[in-house]
């Protein structure tokens, strides 16, 4: 029986746990600090130990046992594991982005025969994978890819979106206030845009997908290494982009503005968030006037506009003290976000990843689009569509390592070659995450 360590007990390693769990061939070590996430990942499998404790520290020892690890970690620790991993001749699989500082993994990972398989999620991870198929089909058809596109969300399903904001939170609110003024990059018309932080979100433009309705995208991160890694030399547009429901870029730019994503420690002291609005706006309440009409003065907006209303929904104007602990505008932005972003029970989540490519064809002088869309949704068990579609290609990655599948296969790779994507694919298709395919025609 080959024995998996999986390190960590977070949110998607249930999905992943679960699909090697049907296999009677593996014995499963799981390690967390949480006793509660070790007992509900593990559930009952009588071929799965738990152990409580500091993952890395744990990882050390247990590591020497194990067939194959599994680090479901943060990404900081990843580089730590990986070479834990080389030096015991163990292959490692993984859901986080392939860092600067695992690539300088990958001489000592091939020379010491480790298979270092990471991007093994959903984004990234499964958006590569549908990516380089279609690609990799149209240029075996001799076509050139003038145009990609790529664009992903995780939100709460159309039934379960029932706040102001259209937003709950899948990971923690500091990481999302992050992500939304992250720089960002992307080639288009062969020119490369730069966007600062604080500009990323100014960016933003609708989106129609069919019968989901309207979105707003906007970029997400640095899109231009997906020349190389997908091999799309040609392209004259290369655009990854986040979605959201329509309204929430508006209301953070307003926040940006304000500096509620700032975070530079201050002395906050014992004050309200409406002081804290008012602070950061450079505005005080005039005598027979409420926060709401002087702050709209100061955002050059109505005061019964949209984005102040959700503003006073999300408690930004409300008398009450803010936290004590709290040292930045951010974090008073932060504390908010954790009480109010939140799912009850019985809620779902849907992930959608679009993919659009123009590609040109000499032979007929013709040009197509081709549209591959993947929209999922969690269940009203608790399962989330986010852990699943992040989790499950992990478990299914490590399975078939485990099997031969990828034999030979040494270093550190991503799921962008044939070998890796075409079964991985195939079988998330057995597991119910499939693409929808469509092919059109375009009028030059």
């Amino acid at each position: 029986m080959k024995k998996i360590l999986v390190l960590g007990a977070g949110r998607v390693a249930r999905p992943c746990v679960a699909y090697l769990q049907r296999s009677c061939e593996y014995s499963i070590t799981i390690v967390d600090t949480c006793l509660e996430n070790l007992e509900k990942v593990a559930g009952n499998d009588k071929n799965t130990q738990i152990v409580k404790g500091n993952a890395l520290d744990e990882a050390r020892h247990l590591i020497r046992d194990a067939d194959l690890v599994i680090s479901l970690l943060p990404a900081s620790l990843q580089p730590e594991i990986a070479r834990l991993c080389i030096d015991q001749g163990k292959d490692y699989v993984n859901a986080g982005y392939a860092t600067p500082e695992m690539k300088q993994l990958d001489a000592e990972a091939a020379s010491a025969g480790v298979l270092l398989l990471c991007e093994m999620g959903l984004d990234p991870g499964i958006d590569h994978m549908s990516a380089k198929r279609t690609i990799d089909t149209i240029h075996r058809e001799g076509g050139k890819v003038l145009s990609f596109r790529s664009l992903c969300g995780a939100l709460p399903a159309p039934e379960s979106n029932n706040n102001p904001l259209g937003y709950k939170l899948s990971w923690s609110p500091a990481d999302l206030i992050g992500s939304c003024v992250r720089p960002a990059r992307y080639l288009e018309g062969k020119n490369v845009v730069d966007l600062p932080g604080h500009l990323v979100l100014k960016d933003y433009r609708l989106k129609n997908l069919g019968s989901l309705g309207w979105f707003e995208e906007y970029p997400n991160m640095d899109s231009t290494p997906y020349v190389d890694l997908y091999g799309i030399p040609e392209a004259e547009t290369v655009y990854r982009g986040t979605i959201r429901y329509i309204g929430w870029c508006d209301l953070v730019n307003r926040l940006v503005d304000l500096g509620y994503f700032d975070n530079r420690k201050i002395d906050i002291g014992a004050v309200s968030y409406a002081d804290m609005t008012c602070r950061l706006a450079c505005c005080n309440p005039e005598a027979g006037k409420d926060i709401a009409e002087v702050l709209s003065v100061k955002m050059g907006v109505p005061s019964d506009s949209v984005v102040i209303k959700k503003m006073e929904w999300l408690g930004l104007l409300s008398e009450e003290m803010i936290p004590e602990g709290v040292n930045s505008a951010r974090d008073v932005l932060a504390s908010l976000f954790s009480r109010h972003l939140v799912w009850s029970p019985g809620e779902r989540d849907i992930v959608i990843l679009q993919h659009e490519y123009i590609a040109s064809f000499e032979r007929d002088n013709s040009l197509k689009r081709y549209i591959s869309t993947l929209v999922d949704l969690g269940n009203i068990e608790g399962v989330t569509s986010i852990a699943k579609t992040t989790g499950l290609p992990v478990g299914i990655g490590a399975d078939m390592i485990l099997k031969g599948t990828f034999k030979g296969l040494t270093g550190i790779h991503i799921p962008v070659m044939p070998e890796v994507y075409e079964e991985v694919l195939k079988e998330l298709e057995r597991n119910g995450i499939s693409f929808v395919e469509t092919t059109e025609e375009v009028v030059s």
